[in-house]
């Protein structure tokens, strides 16, 4: 079985493109969410599409004799494979990797470049990545953030940029709160995504809307008046989908526990990620390069993307 980690990325504009999309006057009207979201998803189709060549690296530091910092480009590989409707198909491969050989009872390192694939839906009210899980690199962590890197490069003259967070399971949140309880929980901050997804607004309501007329991040903090325990019910439906967004976002809760110093941030829990596996079988038709298998193999794309969970109320 293919292993695949999952990714939501997010389009977020450093100036006003409205100014982009036609937008003569600064006063008139921003275009909707919807255009916005379309001209942000074809730069990204653009620089991903196989007739573009496109650079993938990592931006890091290193420190001079003299004490000085200096910043270098680590480059890794990638090529896309194919792309069809706003579904992409693509390898990252990492060059610094190096292969272990025994012989007459010695170890040999040898260059090696392997690589995982990633599979991008870039369709509007999906906006995921998932990035599959073996010894190429570390964790897929690694790959996500040298495509963040990478995009953020590419996006910058059209003056956008692009996160890419793991989603985790609720239940991250839930066995803190499960495992804190009896100690007293304080404060529960939710940092909601800026933008949000479309779809956020459905669970979230009157607090996207707010924070979007302000052109603000979201937050929602429920604290304690007197410092006794807050009463949280996993059969709340609104706190669910404060839980739920969050988690589908890849965005923060922060737990305020009484007698611990440090708030507890659900980001950080070991091990929280959302796994999906794909059969070897639907794998391997995924990645024959035949024209005239090619519908087929789109039709296993598609079929294991769209299992791909975006939010409850779809």
């Amino acid at each position: 079985m293919a292993i695949f980690a999952i990714y939501t990325y997010k389009f977020r504009d450093v100036e006003n493109i409205g100014m982009f999309l036609g937008q003569e006057d600064q006063h008139e009207p921003l275009p909707t969410l919807k255009d916005k979201q379309d001209f942000l998803q074809s730069i990204f189709h653009e620089h991903l599409n196989g007739g573009r060549e496109f650079e993938c690296f990592l931006v890091e530091t290193q420190r001079t004799p003299d004490n000085k910092q200096i910043k270098y480009k680590t480059k890794y590989g990638v090529r896309v494979v194919w792309e069809k409707a706003g579904l992409i198909l693509l390898m990252v491969s990492n060059p610094y990797k190096k292969l272990t050989r025994h012989i007459d009872f010695k170890k040999i390192r040898e260059q090696d470049a392997p690589w995982c694939h990633v599979l991008i839906d870039n369709r509007f009210g999906r906006e995921f990545i998932a990035i599959e899980k073996n010894a190429a690199f570390p964790s897929p962590d690694n790959v996500a953030t040298i495509l963040e890197t990478s995009l953020r490069d590419r996006f910058h003259p059209h003056h956008v940029t692009i996160e890419i967070k793991n989603q985790y399971t609720p239940d991250a949140f839930w066995d803190i709160i499960k495992k804190h309880n009896a100690s007293g929980i304080q404060e529960v901050a939710f940092h909601f995504a800026a933008p949000n997804h479309p779809w956020s607004t459905e669970l979230i309501g009157n607090v996207n809307q707010a924070a979007k007329s302000m052109k603000a991040r979201a937050t929602t903090t429920f604290s304690s008046p007197d410092g006794s325990p807050l009463l949280i019910d996993k059969n709340n439906e609104e706190l669910n989908n404060y839980v739920e967004v969050c988690a589908l976002e890849g965005e923060d809760i922060v737990i305020k526990v009484k007698g611990i110093r440090s708030r507890l941030h659900v980001v950080k829990v070991k091990d929280k990620y959302v796994f999906k596996q794909m059969s070897d079988d639907t794998f391997r038709a995924m990645l024959k390069n035949n024209p005239e298998l090619f519908d087929k193999n789109f039709d296993a794309f598609t079929s294991f993307i769209d299992q791909i969970k975006t939010h409850t109320k779809a």
